[in-house]
């Protein structure tokens, strides 16, 4: 059954950071549904690129710039995630 969403792309956005799971439990559970909608999931916990990837490794890098007031490197990092989001 086709409706106005049909063949659209959702982009799952919501908290990564402060979830004790990096936000990745949610998602997996609510795309099968999304799916099934005949809409398009973007996880940004399971990317399909190399390169601003958001996972456990890439949080405690975060984590630790944070930590040690390296605020820089953090935004650098940042910036090259939100590009890779906003073009995926």
């Amino acid at each position: 059954m086709k409706h106005r969403l049909f063949g659209n792309m959702a982009y799952a956005c919501g908290a990564m950071d402060r979830a004790p799971d990096g936000g990745v439990e949610w998602r997996l559970d609510i795309q099968p549904f999304i799916n099934s909608l005949g809409v398009g999931f973007l996880n940004p916990c399971d990317k399909p690129i190399s390169v601003g990837v958001e996972n456990r490794d890439s949080r405690h890098k975060r984590e630790t710039q944070k930590h040690n007031g390296d605020f820089d490197s953090m935004s650098n990092d940042m910036k090259i995630i939100r590009s890779v989001d906003l073009e995926w």
